[in-house]
């Protein structure tokens, strides 16, 4: 049933028009980082080159003040497609979920608790995508499985197991750092505080992130500045500005210490619990062999004209 809802929450971050233009290049460049062979170390490997997968398309040539506003936008739902993509197929079998903010897969317990409010307004809490940790060992009845996907998911999953039993975390994409570091900085902020006094509070219609079992928030970004090097060291005014976010600062390249972690540490930091021995690198090895049947969804297998092959 998890990977139903995995399955959902995938093709609907990969139904975007920036990302259905974008992944058969990106397939393309996958193919040839990966020599058209997968293993676990492989797909966690995958993180280092999210930069240049992103870049194969388009969208991924998006530059920030060198293009039109529309075509940064379709840049920044293109890179939030991707992670999503991917952050799925490192979970793959586990009783985690990531998916892109979505009315009809996001459990409205969770919007609720994660909003923040401003007296009588509510403010946009920039939650790009939502990481859901289901409990590990779970007793959902098959027959409830299209249930889930109905307008009552809401209310089976709350009466199913206590919001205590699940850990969240919101996870901000962005393309450009430089421009968006003080966001995550500053929301990080708000939702470590549970609000500022009186007039900003975190939660609404009686839930909170406190009702879970843990919350985080998290910062992703290309970047797509050119001279990386130059652009990001550890004195860097941007990299200050997330180095100490709850859930952690990632791009998509190798991890640079002091600066950045690449994405495949994501779930090693924040999720390492729900991995079976805390061994992902494993543990993928293990489901890899099933990309081409029930994961196809991956699109793995259909990279061009090429197919890869299990390595």
């Amino acid at each position: 049933m998890i990977e139903s809802y995995r399955k959902a929450a995938v093709e609907s971050a990969m139904s975007t028009s920036s990302a259905k233009n974008s992944f058969p290049h990106w397939s393309e460049c996958i193919s040839s980082i990966t020599s058209d062979r997968l293993s676990g170390r492989i797909i966690f490997d995958l993180g280092d080159h999210l930069r240049d997968i992103f870049s194969a398309s388009s969208q991924g040539n998006t530059r920030v003040g060198e293009n039109t506003n529309s075509s940064v936008s379709a840049g920044g739902a293109a890179w939030e497609s991707l992670v999503c993509w991917y952050l799925n197929l490192c979970l793959i079998g586990s009783s985690v979920v990531v998916i892109k903010s979505n009315k009809g897969l996001l459990p409205r317990f969770i919007t609720d608790a994660i909003a923040v409010k401003y007296n009588n307004f509510k403010s946009n809490t920039e939650a790009d995508l939502i990481y859901i940790a289901f409990p590990k060992i779970m007793d959902w009845p098959e027959k409830r499985a299209k249930e889930l996907f109905s307008e009552y998911f809401d209310r089976i999953l709350s009466s199913t197991f206590a919001m205590k039993d699940i850990s969240i975390g919101i996870i901000q994409t962005k393309t450009n750092w430089n421009d968006n570091a003080q966001i995550p900085m500053l929301w990080d902020m708000v939702y470590s505080a549970k609000g500022f006094g009186r007039n900003v509070s975190v939660g609404s219609k009686g839930r909170s992130i406190e009702s879970f079992a843990s919350f985080s928030y998290s910062f992703v970004t290309v970047p797509s500045q050119k001279d990386v090097d130059k652009n990001y060291k550890v004195t860097s005014t941007a990299v200050n500005r997330v180095r100490n976010i709850s859930g952690g600062n990632y791009w998509g390249l190798p991890t640079k210490n002091g600066v950045a972690d690449s994405l495949n540490e994501f779930v090693g930091r924040n999720l390492s619990e729900y991995i079976p021995g805390a061994d992902l690198i494993g543990w993928l090895d293990q489901q890899v062999v099933l990309l081409e049947s029930d994961y196809s969804y991956f699109g793995l297998y259909a990279a061009g004209s090429k197919y890869l092959t299990i390595t």
